[in-house]
């Protein structure tokens, strides 16, 4: 689970899940729930995402690409 403070100083938990036998790519996954999350307002214009160290550490990925 990746913690990160909102622009309004409230602490939200983002969590990202990625499926690896869909055949999207890791990345695409984590995009689309970014952007599921600004949607259903859990995030907003501002707030800070959580680095790409965190996000590779919490879904065991390599951070670069091969």
């Amino acid at each position: 689970m990746v913690i990160y403070m909102t622009s309004e100083i409230l602490r939200q938990t983002l969590s990202f899940q990625l499926s690896f036998s869909s055949g999207v790519p890791a990345y695409l996954q984590i995009v689309q729930q970014v952007e599921q999350a600004l949607r259903m307002g859990a995030l907003k214009a501002g707030d800070r995402l959580p680095t790409v160290k965190e996000v590779a550490s919490e879904v065991a990925i390599n951070p670069t690409p091969s």
